[in-house]
């Protein structure tokens, strides 16, 4: 494995006052806060999340020294990573004749002139839990994916939440009004006539039971209690009566419904930009929802992944492919194909061929 043994370059830090650099770096840091706020929303999380646990889930083809690494957890981390930070960066290391990845919680590509990333230098920081410790590697220790880039910042990867800001922006903002708006003051306002004097202890006082119905009220917690009407108006007849009698009036959240339908919008478009299908989080029916994972898997799972396999076996130096179990997909589609193909003469093999009910089992 001579791959491991190899050492970085010698670090030349490269000084650049170029104005474009200046303006791109002030741009990509205003959409990292944006994409930050839009981090902590519904969207990202579930797309994030979906995009890991598939990875997760994905069948490692390796030897077996390289399976060591290429865990459920290094997969399922790095696709949460891709949406959520835009990138995903992994030391190599051989240890005790063991293959590690070690992920690196910061990094910034400090050498490399061109966009031949083969000739590019990190410095990146792993964190543990009692410190960290920072290291500077050649682009053949690392294994590094990003979800995009810019051509005029290749080392940057940029997430969905950066790349379309203004809907992050949306989602962000929605969600925090309704946030907000969650967060207020909630009670039951129970209007009640005043006492005489105001004194809930004056025992003498005639209308010490109303101190008695403002505590029963109180801790009445879902009992039922028996309040004397007030149609007679407490002695004073029907004219000083209210108009209706006991009647609580509830404060609470309330949201207006435009508000609510910018942040269903906003999630929906959010996941767009994620490469997922809003039927994936909503209540539609099942055909819709097999259509919905069929196209994210076929436009976004299996896209990433060949990039990740390309960039495993090249780092590796060994063949790392990712087999993901589609036969349960789209299932019933398939066999009402399979049925109309057969109704109308086609042979057995070659229909099960066709729709794919007949594959080799990769994971055998």
């Amino acid at each position: 494995m001579r791959l491991f043994g190899r050492k970085a370059p010698p670090p030349t830090v490269e000084k650049r006052a170029d104005l474009t650099a200046a303006v791109t770096a002030q741009l990509d840091a205003a959409a990292a806060v944006q994409a930050a706020d839009a981090g902590a929303t519904a969207g990202i999380e579930a797309a994030s999340g979906q995009l890991g646990r598939a990875f997760a889930g994905a069948t490692v083809k390796a030897p077996d020294w390289a399976l060591a690494a290429l865990t459920p957890a290094f997969l399922g981390q790095l696709g949460r990573d891709l949406v959520r930070y835009g990138g995903s960066l992994w030391r190599i290391e051989m240890r005790g004749g063991r293959l590690g990845l070690y992920q690196q919680g910061q990094w910034s590509w400090i050498v490399g002139r061109n966009a031949d990333s083969s000739m590019w230098v990190v410095q990146c920081t792993e964190f543990g839990p009692g410190g960290s410790e920072t290291r500077r590697l050649s682009a053949a220790e690392v294994v590094w994916q990003s979800w995009a880039i810019s051509p005029s910042t290749p080392h940057l990867g940029r997430s969905p939440a950066q790349l379309a800001r203004l809907t992050a922006k949306l989602a962000a903002e929605s969600e925090r009004s309704l946030g907000d708006e969650a967060g207020g003051p909630v009670a039951q306002i129970v209007p009640m006539p005043q006492d005489d004097d105001g004194d809930p202890d004056d025992e003498d006082d005639e209308d010490a039971q109303l101190t008695q119905l403002r505590a029963d009220v109180s801790g009445a917690r879902g009992a039922a209690i028996f309040p004397e009407t007030t149609a007679a108006g407490w002695g004073e007849g029907a004219a000083g009566a209210p108009q209706t009698d006991w009647k609580a009036q509830r404060l609470g959240p309330q949201p207006p419904q435009p508000f609510v339908e910018a942040a269903r919008d906003a999630f929906a478009r959010m996941l767009a930009a994620c490469g997922t299908n809003v039927a994936m989080f909503t209540d539609a029916d099942g055909t819709s929802k097999r259509e919905a994972l069929r196209a994210w898997h076929q436009g976004t799972v299996l896209p990433i992944a060949r990039c990740l396999e390309h960039e495993l076996t090249s780092k590796l130096e060994t063949e790392v492919r990712l087999v993901f179990d589609d036969y349960p997909r789209d299932l019933a589609g398939r066999a009402a194909a399979f049925r109309g193909m057969v109704s109308q003469g086609v042979e057995i093999e070659r229909a099960l061929a066709i729709t794919g009910l007949l594959v080799e089992d990769d994971n055998e």
